[in-house]
């Protein structure tokens, strides 16, 4: 009989665990829908939430910049069908320009662990589309290291 503690099971669970971690690896990589590109729709978001998604300033008060979820660095990086995706509504985030300054900013110890915190503060506020986007972009493990919950 196999249970756990036999040498046989944990084997088999072994085997499991491995054929698990390699479809995951190894899943096909399906885009975002490109119409979440249409540059309409990014526009009424920046328009639509008219105040800092961090500090909750109204655009009145600052006006509002574009944070890229995933950086358009890596997009450049990438073919062109992901290219096209770099401005997604859902990887696109109101932020006025200090809040912006705050979650891009690392280039001292201090200005890094003040990024953590405002990248931790800017997760809580992620929409599900949002964290969707970034996950089937980059993966979980990706989103969980560059906008951390804890």
């Amino acid at each position: 009989m196999i249970v756990p503690g036999n040498p046989e099971f944990d084997v088999e669970m072994e085997d499991l665990i491995h054929r698990r971690r390699r479809a995951v690896q190894h899943r096909p990589f399906t885009l975002p829908s490109v119409e979440l590109s249409s540059p309409k729709q990014t526009a009424a978001k920046m328009g639509g939430e008219a105040v800092c998604r961090m500090c909750l300033r109204s655009v009145h008060v600052r006006p509002l910049t574009r944070h890229h979820l995933v950086p358009e660095a890596w997009f450049r990086k990438q073919p062109l069908a992901l290219k096209m995706i770099r401005n997604a509504h859902a990887n696109i985030v109101p932020l006025c320009r200090p809040c912006h300054n705050r979650v891009d900013n690392y280039a001292t110890a201090e200005e890094r662990i003040e990024r953590v915190e405002a990248r931790r503060h800017l997760r809580r506020s992620l929409t599900q589309q949002e964290i969707a986007f970034a996950i089937q972009v980059r993966g979980r493990t990706w989103l969980n290291q560059h906008y951390p919950m804890m």
